[in-house]
């Protein structure tokens, strides 16, 4: 009598797991701890079966990604997700995992994101950035969200954005939150928990723009190291070994079908303008859209907005005017 019994997708990505390989280079990032951490993408996988639906080898991208940051995966500690997009898991980093990232520096006084509620007034100071809150409140309707942090040598820093504005924000940038509101289930953060993806949302922008981040914990008193670049979105900035190449065979029965969004929360994309802001090439977002509005075409991707900026600076900072330094620029001359 033939076995009838089919390899299970579980049991195939527990094999998996099991190989040596595989081992040896979570090994390489955990030492120790990657016998624990492998058991828990074990148990995280069972337990979200669309991830058995995903490639092995980015499930293990997106984990390597977490232990590379040494953040838990376990999805109901909010520090760290792997989602299933289709056939591709991504890695996101949590709420609680940027504020662990910020706090490991050992720089932050304080730091703290909150609602603001109708009749409580915000007013922002366009020149220092500061942010005063005025009024008194008068009800229970959320109005918008404001990100704050200190740090020890006394710089501080503020974002607000209106409820509006975060509606827009999500319409923009989460799949789930486009297909929910095209006729979809609505099983995103984003109908489900509205106002705390807001406060996220306002406390990822600042601390991408202006935090400090690190992977290790860090001695008080010492300058701050930055393990990582501080706008991890969870796709480019964090180096992983492959696995492709150790998991030959292993794809061929891999699962080829369409699934739906997912309700975890999303990676929140980096604009042409953040990118220019975090490589120092501007001061604030209304700056670099206006000097990239200059550029001709205007660059579609990051690496392409950081260039034409880094000559357009490189041509102002010897005294171009502004027009022919975009048109240097746009023809991509650097100066001497």
């Amino acid at each position: 009598m033939s076995d009838q019994t089919a390899i299970t997708p579980y049991a195939r990505f527990r094999d998996i797991l099991k190989n040596d390989d595989v081992q040896e280079r979570f090994r390489q990032l955990l030492d120790k701890r990657a016998p624990e951490f492998l058991s828990g993408l074990l148990s995280l996988v069972n337990a979200e079966q669309k991830l058995l639906e995903c490639q092995p080898a980015s499930v293990l991208s997106a984990a390597a990604k977490a232990a590379i940051l040494r953040l838990p995966i376990a999805k109901e500690l909010g520090f760290a997700y792997i989602v299933p997009f289709k056939t591709t898991a991504t890695f996101i980093l949590g709420y609680k995992g940027m504020i662990q990232l910020a706090l490991r520096t050992g720089q932050y006084h304080a730091i703290n994101a909150s609602e603001i509620y109708e009749g409580e007034e915000i007013i922002v100071d366009r020149l220092t950035g500061g942010i005063k809150l005025n009024g008194k409140r008068t009800g229970d309707t959320i109005t918008g969200y404001v990100a704050y942090f200190k740090l020890k040598n006394g710089f501080e820093k503020f974002i607000y954005m209106s409820k509006e504005d975060a509606e827009r924000h999500a319409l923009r940038y989460s799949k789930s939150y486009q297909y929910g509101m095209n006729g979809g289930r609505k099983e995103s953060a984003w109908f489900t928990n509205f106002d705390d993806m807001g406060k996220k949302t306002v406390l990822r922008i600042l601390l991408s723009r202006y935090g400090l981040m690190s992977i290790e914990m860090q001695d008080e008193d010492a300058p701050p190291f930055i393990g990582v670049d501080p706008r991890i979105t969870g796709e480019q900035d964090i180096p992983v070994p492959a696995f492709d190449d150790v998991l030959d065979g292993h794809f061929e029965d891999a699962a080829e079908v369409e699934v739906e969004p997912v309700t975890e929360p999303e990676a929140e994309p980096v604009s042409i303008y953040d990118a220019v802001i975090a490589a120092g090439l501007s001061e604030n977002e209304f700056a670099a859209k206006n000097a990239l509005a200059k550029a001709k075409p205007v660059p579609t991707t990051n690496d392409g907005a950081v260039a034409w900026m880094r000559a357009y600076r490189g041509w102002r900072d010897i005294g171009a005017d502004s027009k022919k330094a975009a048109e240097y620029a746009n023809k991509g001359e650097m100066p001497k």
